[in-house]
């Protein structure tokens, strides 16, 4: 694990902040993996589905249907972020998401009917990883 400066990170566009939610991320820490049970681990390249996510006054926000690869991982003040491109057909699309799958549910700072609540994530064994 190797600890970040956040004004130095390398974003699709060139050198930037990176921030969930409009908020910055201040103390990014790289991780080689994610823990998501005590068998089975989350690395960078892996195929995952994701389920959950913000809500809306209750109801749950546009779903992150499909699967997608995991780019990078990151920590943040002690919850796990997961940067995510979607996978369609045979191509990868190059726009990523930046998604918490770790954390409290807790309201958004920019509106007060968002409610945001860890996405939950699920390996697919059978895709392997990218880097293999």
């Amino acid at each position: 694990m190797k600890t970040m400066d956040h004004d130095k990170v390398d974003l699709p566009l060139g050198v930037g902040i990176l921030s969930v939610n409009g908020i910055a991320m201040d103390n990014i820490m790289d991780l080689d993996y994610f823990q998501v049970s005590p068998r089975i681990k989350v690395r960078v390249g892996n195929f995952i589905k994701i389920s959950g996510g913000p809500r809306y006054e209750r109801k749950l926000m546009g779903g992150m249907r499909g699967v997608w690869l995991v780019r990078k991982i990151y920590e943040d003040n002690g919850e796990i972020f997961l940067e995510v491109n979607k996978k369609s057909g045979h191509v990868i699309e190059s726009s990523f998401n930046l998604i918490r799958v770790t954390g409290e549910e807790k309201p958004s700072k920019v509106l007060d009917s968002i409610i945001n609540i860890p996405h939950k994530i699920k390996l697919i064994k059978k895709m392997g990883n990218i880097n293999d």
